[in-house]
């Protein structure tokens, strides 16, 4: 084996382990900001750890930016993991087959290695509860990823913060 294809196979191997993290830090990040919406006020937010009555639950705003920031970790992993897919594949998944390849090879592609997402079995929803849009090719040529995110300020691939 030539030292090229030796680093070319750690380098995957590194870029696989990476994306695991990456996708349990989202979904722990998702439980959590599930808790935290879900709550009323005196509610218990962390397992055994009651809120004080001082507390005063989250705004809305805080709401609002906490769902924008795990929409645009979402979209950057997503966008990772289309970048495994396609050093895989030679090409990224079409608008039709869309990130479900990602968790399972659904259009039967002999080059896959996937699941590029460990951490999930099935592509989640926006934290407003809409499908994520995929478009291959976006505008440049590469993917593009939108959420509608339920605030009227839809977040994409193309912006420079979900990068």
């Amino acid at each position: 084996m030539t030292r090229r294809r030796a680093d070319t196979i750690i380098g995957g191997i590194i870029a696989i382990l990476i994306m695991q993290l990456l996708c349990t830090a989202v979904v722990l990040r998702r439980q959590e900001l599930d808790r935290i919406r879900t709550a009323p006020a005196g509610a218990e937010v962390h397992e055994g750890n009651p809120v004080p009555e001082w507390f005063t639950p989250p705004t809305a705003e805080t709401l609002r930016a906490e769902r924008r920031a795990a929409t645009i970790s979402d979209i950057s992993n997503f966008m990772s993991a289309l970048e495994m897919y396609r050093y895989d594949t030679g090409h990224y998944p079409s608008t039709r087959v869309g990130l479900s390849v990602l968790v399972r090879n659904v259009d039967g592609e002999s080059d896959w290695k996937g699941p590029y997402l460990h951490a999930i079995t099935e592509i989640c929803q926006d934290p407003w509860g809409s499908e994520y849009t995929y478009t291959a090719p976006g505008r440049y040529g590469h993917p593009y990823l939108i959420s509608s995110a339920g605030d009227g300020q839809p977040i994409t691939s193309e912006q420079k913060e979900a990068r």
